[in-house]
């Protein structure tokens, strides 16, 4: 193996990774202060410093235990073990969320094609609405809501105001025209 920083202490073990959590070979002895893989220590011998007394067994009087990943700390004695794992929020809801994703998804196309189609004055506020609630869903499980959602309670919102505004104004050009037709006679 070559070692790019030049020590000669190759064959001592510098410059290689320890060995960690692999098991001793067969007919192989464990190397000194090291426990058969998998065997406990035998009855009234410590473990080796670093490692855990085996499952249900405490340390000698007066001595910690050792830090490691046990999965919470020990503060002194009669510390609480630790609670069993709770999802986040929102977490085990994939059912809810893509339903929301779908349904956001229909009222986006509803909402675009009921403009382009010319049913924009009953599709607008459709998606205007369904929108709305389906953003307020989404937060609710405490996500951001989706980009479809967004979109779809927006062009809602604009297909409304667009279609209402003309026809308002296409009625009120009309009143004018017949109030000044009807005034003219």
């Amino acid at each position: 193996m070559n070692n790019p920083y030049g020590n000669s202490n190759q064959g001592q073990g510098y410059g290689q990774p320890p060995q960690y959590g692999q098991p001793p070979q067969y007919g192989q002895q464990p190397q000194y202060g090291q426990q058969p893989y998998g065997q406990p220590p035998p009855q009234g011998q410590q473990p080796p410093y670093g490692q855990q007394p085996p499952y249900g067994q405490q340390p000698p009087y007066g001595q910690q235990p050792p830090p490691g990943p046990t999965g919470h700390v020990s503060y002194g004695q009669g510390a609480a073990p630790p609670n069993p794992y709770q999802p986040p929020p929102g977490f085990h809801q994939p059912n809810e969320l893509s339903k929301l994703e779908d349904d956001s998804q229909l009222w986006l196309l509803v909402a675009a094609g009921g403009f382009w189609f010319g049913f924009g004055w009953i599709t607008g506020p459709l998606g205007w609405y369904f929108g709305s609630q389906i953003r307020g869903k989404y937060r609710a499980l405490g996500h951001h809501p989706c980009s479809s959602a967004n979109w779809a309670w927006g062009i809602g919102i604009a297909t409304t105001l667009i279609y209402y505004v003309t026809i308002a104004f296409v009625v009120g050009l009309l009143m004018f025209v017949v109030g000044g037709a009807a005034a003219g006679l």
